[in-house]
């Protein structure tokens, strides 16, 4: 799923220092470092707002509302190295408003990016290769 250029300006300006996010999400998970670390490459799997966001919200709660579930959910977007080849970024996508959250799907680690306030999910991974 593509961002409009509208989208994308709003996202980057959403972008802060992702450290920050990265050390306060490790305070939450009991001192256990989650792999959130800012420095690249990471790959854009899906971005969703708007109805797409209202979408993964439903099929999260009809899974049983959990972040393991929006994951879920939002990982069908993953295409491996097809994936890997079209949207890897030099750094984290996300910013200091996001809340982060480690998971595994299918044996992949992804990070969860939630930002309720603004309404959308962003799922992200290290490249496979």
């Amino acid at each position: 799923m593509a961002r409009t250029p509208d989208q994308q300006a709003a996202y980057e300006r959403m972008m802060g220092d992702a450290q920050t996010v990265a050390d306060q999400q490790a305070r939450r998970n009991e001192g256990v470092e989650p792999d959130t670390d800012p420095a690249g490459p990471w790959v854009d799997i899906v971005f969703v707002d708007g109805d797409d966001y209202d979408a993964a919200v439903d099929a999260a709660n009809d899974a049983g509302g959990s972040i393991d579930a929006v994951a879920e959910y939002l990982s069908q977007w993953d295409y491996g190295t097809e994936t890997d080849d079209a949207h890897t970024r030099d750094t984290a996508p996300w910013g200091a408003a996001d809340t982060l959250h480690p998971v595994t799907v299918d044996g992949l680690d992804y990070v969860l990016t939630v930002n309720h306030r603004i309404g959308y999910y962003s799922l992200n991974r290290r490249p496979l290769s």
